[in-house]
């Protein structure tokens, strides 16, 4: 486990300073230095090596080596965070001290782990726990609390920030439940603006040359009205009169058909300024990713009681979270009207069709952005792979689906990276706005990152669509992602059935 506890010897390097403990014939005192370094992990191994020299020492120092063990491996970090073997172990070394320190720190343990998720607490916990008198604790034992524990809801919280208030001490409010990913308002809007499509850019106004024209129509038109042949030949008067008007009449007309399309031309550039206005100010490729990249990699951990930190930093993770980002398929109902001709009258039909929920483009380097996605993040921990799965809406921050999934790494069957062409009538078919016709256009293809487990379970998303002439993938790095997860699921995998053999 990511903060399970063992003896180690030799040197350990944290915050610049390196600490024998191995050979130190005081762990009890290099624990206590550690703990104030923060080294949770290491410090909790000088405790561990302290009580397992036996039952000679003081029965005052085995309950506080007791106290600071469950302190160390909580390591500033809600109880619930923790694995339920973890929770085992601190609530077994809190009933060995029995202090008044270890029945508030059981007090917070059974608000958080517990009591806030509905789950039934131990019933020697639950005991414990309703000693907790933060009146009792000492000036020192509320400073170790300040310093090393995190602020979780429920009344023992309370009641130790409203003790501390009066004693000077100042301990933060705790949130009523996981943060909540706020908004703001340039995010809405800018993500909207982004999605904004500009028509083609209408040609230059063309109403003057079409009066030009058709003023020089009627012109020729009228000039033989006006007496110019009459010191002529006949022949050429006659040629005149008949020719004049001919050409008048074709450049009024051409003037006229200009005229025609000006007027057209007038309302395209009205709707190609609007289209402009309300693409002003939008955010640029670089943006929208970052705003999903803060969104992806702050899901997840609470839900499945995880620490998210390395196990090299106390935490309870071999690697970074891995998140595989693809473009959602989730569908809306849209209800359209239909006018319907029936012999000489009309009627108005309601038609109700699936629609996809998001927009998607192409970006000016290819890859493709949405304003609706799906994650898929992966938490490999030492023994077990954990997987949170979600929609978001990008603009909002809001999940629409939420999923967590947690097995062994022996039941994983592949990891693979898979193409599925879709006939068109399949539904999940993912449109992506035309820049040309400004047009969403279906596409019935897309490329599949997949995980598969023994149960038949396939945990999935869509990486890149596949379109009539190239391949277009989400921005993200999913292919780092694929790599960095096969490599680690089969190592860990084959770990596993080579210890079991």
């Amino acid at each position: 486990m990511g903060n399970s506890t063992f003896f180690q010897s030799g040197s350990v390097q944290n915050a610049d300073k390196i600490y024998n403990f191995g050979d130190n014939s005081d762990p009890m005192a290099a624990g206590r230095r550690l703990l104030d370094e923060r080294a949770y992990r290491q410090a909790a191994q000088c405790f561990e090596r302290f009580l397992a020299q036996g039952a000679s020492q003081q029965s005052s120092k085995r309950a506080e080596a007791n106290v600071l063990v469950a302190i160390a491996m909580l390591a500033r970090h809600p109880p619930s965070y923790r694995t339920p073997e973890q929770a085992t172990k601190i609530v077994h070394h809190l009933m060995a001290a029995e202090t008044s320190l270890a029945a508030v720190v059981a007090g917070l343990v059974r608000d958080d782990y517990y009591l806030s998720v509905g789950i039934s607490d131990p019933s020697d916990l639950a005991t414990l726990a309703s000693t907790a008198e933060p009146a009792n604790l000492t000036l020192d034992e509320l400073n170790l609390i300040e310093r090393h524990l995190a602020a979780v809801p429920g009344r023992t919280w309370e009641r130790l920030r409203a003790h501390c208030r009066s004693l000077g001490i100042h301990l933060p409010a705790a949130a009523a439940g996981p943060p909540s990913a706020m908004t703001t308002t340039a995010r809405l809007i800018g993500v909207s603006k982004y999605f904004v499509t500009l028509p083609p850019a209408p040609p230059p106004d063309r109403g003057g040359l079409a009066a030009t024209l058709v003023g020089l129509g009627l012109g020729l038109a009228l000039l033989p009205c006006g007496g110019l042949y009459v010191e002529t030949r006949w022949y050429v008067g006659l040629a005149l009169l008949i020719l004049l008007p001919a050409v008048g009449v074709v450049v009024g007309l051409v003037g006229i058909g200009l005229w025609r399309d000006s007027q057209q031309d007038r309302k395209a550039r009205q709707r190609y300024e609007e289209a402009r206005a309300a693409a002003a100010g939008g955010p640029s490729d670089k943006q929208m990713d970052t705003w999903l990249e803060q969104d992806v990699m702050a899901r997840g951990a609470r839900r499945l009681r995880l620490n998210p930190a390395l196990v090299a930093g106390s935490g309870d993770l071999l690697v970074e979270p891995q998140a595989a980002v693809g473009v959602s398929r989730l569908e809306s109902d849209q209800t359209v009207e239909q006018v319907v001709a029936q012999g000489n009258s009309t009627r108005i039909r309601v038609v109700r069709k699936r629609t996809t929920l998001g927009k998607t483009r192409v970006g000016k380097d290819g890859k493709l952005r949405s304003d609706h996605y799906e994650v898929l993040v992966l938490y490999l921990s030492a023994h077990r792979a954990s997987v949170f799965k979600c929609d978001l809406d990008l603009a909002t921050r809001q999940l629409l689906t939420e999923e967590t999934v947690t097995f062994h790494y022996r039941d994983v069957v592949s990891i693979s990276s898979r193409t599925i062409v879709l006939p068109k009538s399949a539904e999940g078919a993912i449109p992506i706005l035309d820049a040309v016709s400004g047009r969403n256009m279906r596409h019935f293809a897309d490329s599949r990152f997949t995980l598969s487990l023994v149960n038949g379970q396939h945990l999935e998303v869509s990486v890149a669509l596949n379109t009539d002439n190239r391949e277009l993938e989400v921005a993200w790095a999913n292919s780092d992602v694929h790599q960095v997860v096969e490599r680690m699921v089969w190592s860990r995998k084959e770990q596993e059935e080579g210890s079991s053999s």
